[in-house]
């Protein structure tokens, strides 16, 4: 374990826990002790001490609890908006909901999962609308980054969902305890999709093509604390882009 020092000259000993020490050897002209706050990390002790002196045994957690908070890891979570690969008009009797992938949805699809495994992406969560073309471009995606098809959500919600509905089911995510970031893969449909990454990430995308992928991280140790605006778009690719490097 590394111990790093801020703004403190001595280092008196290293604590096991989160907690504030002081040493009653060490008085100042007024007989107050100074005191130093340690902070336990997983790989290193934080010291820094505080601004004003305080009488032993009386520590005032409430007034340096914001400074406290700037010290500790920060979670992130990570959201990659997918929407569904090509699909098939070939059967004009089958229902909207049920349109398969054409041949080229079927070949974008394992493709764009190629490439987010290349990108080391490793997914906590997969959730996709249960139309047909959204359900098999996820689970060819799933199939490329090792992700179990048993543990794919399907939200009846995202079916040609707006953006408001897009976020409610965002927030939902369950958070992970003891995760530093977490990655969540959401497919569904436009206008939707497009309306719910421009109004997240503050951009101003004309459109998501089909099996287009939108890769948007936020500041927040809560998926329910997501707000629209609150994200910052990292990529943007789609499968012409990836013919054009090939």
């Amino acid at each position: 374990m590394k111990i790093r020092r801020l703004l403190c000259p001595t280092i008196r000993k290293r604590p096991t826990t989160f907690c504030a020490a002081s040493n009653s050897k060490q008085r100042s002209k007024t007989g107050q002790n100074s005191i130093g706050w340690y902070i336990l990390f997983l790989s290193e002790v934080v010291v820094f001490p505080l601004t004003t002196k305080i009488r032993v045994g009386f520590v005032n957690l409430t007034s340096t609890s914001k400074l406290l908070a700037s010290f500790m890891p920060q979670s992130m979570k990570k959201l990659i908006v997918i929407r569904h690969a090509k699909s098939s008009w070939d059967d004009p009797s089958l229902d909207d909901f049920d349109r398969p992938l054409n041949k080229r949805g079927e070949k974008d699809a394992p493709r764009m999962g190629k490439w987010l495994r290349e990108m080391t992406i490793t997914p906590d969560y997969l959730i996709t609308s249960p139309a047909v073309r959204a359900m098999e471009t996820c689970k060819h995606i799933a199939q490329k980054l090792d992700f179990p098809s048993s543990k794919i959500i399907y939200d009846q919600r995202l079916y040609h969902a707006p953006k408001e509905t897009i976020m409610q089911v965002v927030k939902e995510i369950p958070d992970r305890k003891n995760d530093d970031e977490e990655i969540a893969l959401l497919f569904g449909h436009n206008p939707g999709l497009t309306e719910f990454v421009n109004a997240t990430s503050n951009e101003a995308i004309a459109n998501v093509p089909t099996c287009g992928v939108v890769i948007i991280s936020f500041s927040h140790a809560h998926w329910n604390n997501l707000v629209f605006g609150s994200g910052k778009m990292e990529l943007f690719h789609y499968p012409k882009k990836v013919d054009e490097l090939d």
